[in-house]
């Protein structure tokens, strides 16, 4: 599949997702060293690389992508002075490859696929070798982190590179160790936060990166993160080092106490067994991730309740008290129901929170909360559908609030 000339989307296998003007605009203009020789990874409909031209017009740029790009499109970059070559950047020898035609660059860019890809041993060595977490013996490494590791290989001594990254590539808690990586060993100096929206289709929040792998080992230690407002500037949060954020990511500089947990105050978690469509098949009414915004209220009130002639099939359902959240889908993950009244079957993508009579209020009005959906969305999984695991709501820390 090629690169939409009318979409924000190029192949939904490949993970591709074209960069709006003002993001590109604003990666550029992070920058700090004037660019020369600049590759832009994944260069798909050339956002990034005409922003880079706008803002440096005598650079001379390259742009790489696996997937053909529109004649028309090509057509305008070339015309820009864009060299464009079709080649796929995951492959391992490509870094190699890529200086031994081109040499080195001053300036790396990329909006890289928010996808996976399989493993190799090679690439799996370079993560490895990079800090990068997690990757030893999985099936699958995130694509994004290739085209991070080979882009380092690409540029020269004092160079710069600028990355737009999904938040879960670095900032969860399966990930951290990733953060740390990006700052010992990538010269991370920028973090930008966009706004959820940028890349809605994907499902996946992001954010700029900036490096300059050749910063000293004192200014390395910390970099700076911003907020992006929709086109309209940035805001300065803050100076963190990687274990700075990784404290605050945690919650550790926050009201949080590690052991109170839903596991830890007797809540029970269970989601449904069967998919929405059997259920529906078997004409069983039950309440999915597309029910929550069904409801006027997230006070949910059943009006038909369960059917006896089918319990064996299904698990048991919600009833009154329980509490309700999505266990997958970024659209609609950081909501939450209680049922007030009634019960009804869930679907396996429904978790079904069952807790004490003591806490319940408590959990609830936290759950229900803008912290609370911020607690949520921390906890997904996935770069681009994400998920919540049984493990992770059960054991991630709730604010001392509660229990």
């Amino acid at each position: 599949m090629q690169w939409s000339i009318e979409s924000d989307r190029g192949s939904a296998d490949a993970g591709q997702f074209a960069t709006p003007n003002w993001v590109a605009e604003l990666l550029c203009s992070r920058l700090r060293r004037t660019p020369k020789d600049v590759v832009d990874l994944g260069v798909g409909k050339g956002a990034l690389t005409t922003a880079l031209i706008d803002r440096f017009p005598s650079a001379r740029l390259i742009g790489v992508d696996n997937y053909p790009i529109p004649q028309g499109i090509q057509a305008e970059m070339r015309a820009d002075g864009v060299s464009l070559i079709s080649r796929d950047v995951t492959e391992p020898n490509f870094p190699g490859w890529f200086v031994r035609r081109y040499g080195k660059m001053s300036t790396v860019i990329c909006n890289p696929p928010f996808t996976y890809l399989k493993n190799d041993p090679q690439v799996q060595a370079k993560l490895t070798a990079l800090g990068f977490g997690a990757t030893k013996g999985a099936k699958l490494q995130r694509m994004d982190l290739v085209f991070l590791a080979h882009a380092l290989k690409m540029l020269k001594p004092g160079g710069e590179m600028a990355f737009i990254l999904p938040i879960s590539a670095f900032a969860m808690s399966r990930t951290f160790a990733n953060l740390n990586a990006l700052s010992r060993y990538f010269g991370l100096r920028e973090i930008i936060a966009l706004p959820q929206s940028v890349y809605q289709s994907a499902d996946v929040q992001t954010a700029i990166l900036i490096f300059r792998p050749d910063v000293t080992n004192a200014t390395r230690s910390k970099f700076t993160v911003f907020n992006a407002r929709d086109g309209q500037g940035i805001e300065r949060i803050g100076e963190f080092s990687a274990e700075q954020l990784i404290r605050e990511c945690k919650g550790e500089n926050r009201t949080v106490r590690a052991s109170t947990t839903l596991s830890s105050l007797g809540a029970q978690i269970a989601r449904g067994k069967h998919s929405s469509n059997t259920l529906a098949h078997q004409g069983i009414s039950h309440f999915h991730t597309t029910s929550f915004q069904n409801y006027p209220t997230s006070q949910i009130h059943f009006e038909d309740g369960v059917h006896p002639s089918v319990t064996t099939q299904v698990d048991s359902p919600a009833q009154e008290g329980d509490i309700l959240i999505p266990r997958v889908g970024t659209r609609c993950l950081g909501r939450a129901a209680i049922v007030m009244r009634g019960s009804q079957y869930i679907s396996d993508c429904v978790f079904r929170i069952s807790a004490p009579s003591a806490e319940r209020r408590n959990i609830w009005e936290f759950l229900s909360s803008e912290t609370g959906r911020d607690w949520q969305l921390a906890l997904a999984r996935g770069a681009c559908a994400k998920f919540i695991t049984h493990q992770d709501l059960a054991k991630a820390p709730l604010p001392m609030t509660i229990g």
